[in-house]
């Protein structure tokens, strides 16, 4: 009888949920950034709000009909816009540190796992800090990163994500519109009025571009979590 010891028993099968809970896939954060989109789409709105409020005081102002009371509206509706905008920048900046902790960690995940990625995990940090290639370096980390949920759910393209081209580059757009804006200074009634119009299309592009960025995390979460259960 051969004394050769049997071969080990192979190991058990471990199903890719639990590699991805090993790895930590940042659920909660993706919840924290949908939240935060949400609240900065208030925040926008309130500021579009402001705007029209502005411009109506501006009109005002240029047919003439001045008085003590449409100074003090004047004061209360610039007020009114800074606020405002001090309060979606602040939300916005909160949402764009936990974008880089989701990205960094899921980049570093998807790898993990054997998905190439264009970029590594450090350019989901870095790339946000570098002039022009942020337009363009990030959006490509989110892109893959869809790519990968595409792959491992077996869907090829899911045309749900058309909708994260949408955000990305209405977003960058509009924060490119209110760069060129702050560089501007008038006195102009006519330019100032002008002004206020563009930075009404800038709001409404950054309120409906929050929107969709909670829609996008919204949807990466839910979908990497039908994978983390499956």
């Amino acid at each position: 009888m051969s004394t050769n010891p049997l071969p080990p028993p192979p190991p058990p099968h471990t199903p890719i949920g639990t590699n991805y809970t090993q790895a930590g896939w940042p659920t909660g954060v993706a919840t924290g950034i949908k939240v935060l989109s949400i609240l900065t789409s208030v925040a926008w709105g309130l500021f579009v709000l402001a705007i029209i409020n502005r411009i109506v005081v501006l009109n005002d102002i240029k047919t003439g009909n001045w008085s003590e009371d449409l100074s003090s509206r004047a004061d209360d509706a610039d007020g009114f816009a800074s606020g405002t905008a001090g309060l979606a920048l602040l939300l916005s900046v909160a949402t764009i540190i936990l974008m880089m902790i989701w990205l960094f960690r899921t980049t570093k995940m998807i790898r993990a796992r054997g998905f190439t990625t264009r970029f590594g995990p450090g350019w989901a940090i870095g790339g946000f800090f570098i002039p022009l290639a942020q337009i363009v370096i990030p959006f490509l980390m989110f892109v893959d990163c869809k790519k990968a949920i595409t792959f491992w759910n077996g869907s090829g393209t899911d045309n749900r994500y058309a909708i994260l081209g949408w955000w990305w580059w209405l977003q960058t757009g509009s924060l490119l519109v209110g760069r060129a804006l702050s560089s501007e200074d008038t006195t102009d009634i006519d330019s100032l009025i002008n002004q206020e119009y563009i930075r009404l299309a800038m709001g409404a592009g950054l309120l409906v571009g929050a929107v969709f960025g909670a829609l996008v995390f919204d949807r990466f979460r839910a979908d990497f979590g039908k994978i983390v259960t499956s």
